[in-house]
């Protein structure tokens, strides 16, 4: 592979913007560091080191990772609209089972999640709660979930 110092010549700012660009393209259609090395030797007469894809490669992979975070919150603000409007439409039309579908998948996107325990007795035997007071049944509900969490 020739390096630019084998042609002397420093590459341009629109060189440079093109070359990174066609870079972002290699990576997001899979391609690996090495096989990009083989790509830029093959295919372009870039004639630039492995160092300096490299640095091509570091900027193209800076420019995805700003482009995903924007993309994201533009995603997710659809995602809760589409939700929004199915859930509303869902209940014009009295459409309760899919109403709740939507509303759980919108408590997943917020991470509102119901904590469900089973509650069992010693040994984890059935806990028959007409055995206990509702002072114990309390306190054993307390410490099941206590333990669960981690006190």
């Amino acid at each position: 592979m020739r390096t630019k110092q084998d042609r002397g010549v420093k590459s341009t700012s629109v060189e440079l913007e093109a070359r990174v660009s066609a870079i972002y393209r290699l990576l997001l259609s899979g391609m690996r560091r090495q096989e990009i090395i083989q790509y830029v030797a093959d295919k372009t007469d870039w004639g630039v080191s492995e160092r300096t894809i490299d640095t091509y490669m570091e900027h193209a992979r800076k420019e995805i990772a700003e482009v995903t975070s924007e993309e994201r919150q533009a995603s997710l603000g659809m995602a809760y609209k589409r939700l929004d409007m199915l859930y509303f439409k869902s209940l014009l039309i009295n459409d309760y089972k899919t109403a709740l579908a939507v509303q759980k998948e919108i408590n997943d996107i917020n991470g509102i999640k119901v904590l469900r325990q089973e509650i069992t007795g010693k040994d984890g035997e059935p806990l028959n709660p007409k055995q206990m007071t509702d002072a114990q049944l309390m306190a054993k509900i307390l410490s099941d979930y206590e333990k669960e969490i981690g006190k």
